[in-house]
C-alpha cells in the first residue's frame, strides 16, 4: 500500500498545471490556446514574458524536485524499505514527471517535461543533473533552440547513466562518490523514452529547419 501510496501522490503532484493556472491568473488566458499550445515555461515565457516564463520553469521544477524527497516519507517509506529502498526516490521522480507530461485534469496531454525532470534529476541524480545542465547551456549558447538543448541536454544524462552505471565516480573509493544505481539508469532510460516522445513535432520542425530559437514567437 505505500508503494501504490507513493505514485499515486507523486503523479498528482507532477500533474498541477502550473502554466496554464499562471496564464489563467496573470492574463486571463487559456495558454493552450497560445503560441505552441504547450503549457511548460517556454511557451509561457513568449505569451506572458519572459519573468512568468520563470516563474513556470521554478514552479514545475519543485514539483519534480520536492515530491520524491518528502512523499516517501509521508506515506511510510522514508526509512529503511529493505532491498527496495534504491528505488524510492526514483520511482516518485519518474512518476511526478509523467504527472506533468499526461495530466488527468487536461485529457492527459500536459507539458513536455524539461522543467519537471530538472527537479526530478536534482532529487534523484544530482550528478546526472549536473551532465545535463552543462549540455543544456553549452548547446543553448550555440543554437538558443530550447528543444535541441534540451534534448541534448537529455542525450547527454541518459549517456552518463549508462556509461557509469555502477561506476565509482571519485579517485577514491574513501570519498564515496558513486555511478548510477540500477533505479537511476532505468529512470534515465524511462525519462529518455518519454521526452522524446513528447518532443515529436519539434523533432519534425528540426529537420525540416522550422523550429524557431527562444526568441521567436511560435504560432499554433
Amino acid at each position: 500500500m505505500p508503494w501504490v501510496l507513493l505514485i499515486v501522490a507523486s503523479y498528482l503532484a507532477g500533474s498541477i498545471p502550473f502554466g496554464l493556472l499562471m496564464a489563467r491568473v496573470v492574463r486571463g488566458i487559456d495558454i493552450r490556446q497560445e503560441g505552441s499550445g504547450n503549457i511548460g515555461a517556454t511557451n509561457v515565457s513568449r505569451s506572458l514574458g519572459k519573468k512568468w516564463g520563470l516563474v513556470v520553469l521554478v514552479l514545475d521544477a519543485l514539483k519534480g524536485y520536492l515530491p520524491p524527497l518528502f512523499l516517501p516519507g509521508i506515506v511510510g517509506l522514508g526509512g529503511d524499505a529493505g532491498s527496495a529502498s534504491a528505488w524510492v526516490i526514483p520511482m516518485s521522480a519518474m512518476t511526478t514527471v509523467i504527472g506533468h507530461m499526461f495530466p488527468i485534469w487536461l485529457g492527459f496531454k500536459g507539458g513536455k517535461g524539461i522543467a519537471t525532470s530538472l527537479g526530478a534529476l536534482g532529487a534523484a541524480s544530482p550528478w546526472g543533473l549536473l551532465v545535463a545542465t552543462i549540455c543544456f547551456f553549452g548547446s543553448f549558447a550555440i543554437n538558443k533552440i530550447v528543444s535541441l538543448s534540451s534534448l541534448i541536454a537529455l542525450a547527454g544524462y541518459l549517456a552518463f547513466e549508462l556509461i557509469f552505471w555502477q561506476v565509482p565516480l571519485a579517485f577514491r573509493p574513501s570519498d564515496g562518490l558513486q555511478g548510477a544505481t540500477t533505479p537511476q539508469a532505468i529512470m534515465a532510460i524511462v525519462l529518455s523514452i518519454l521526452i522524446v516522445y513528447r518532443h515529436k513535432s519539434n523533432l519534425a520542425r528540426l529537420r525540416a529547419g522550422t523550429e524557431p530559437t527562444f526568441f521567436q514567437k511560435k504560432s499554433n
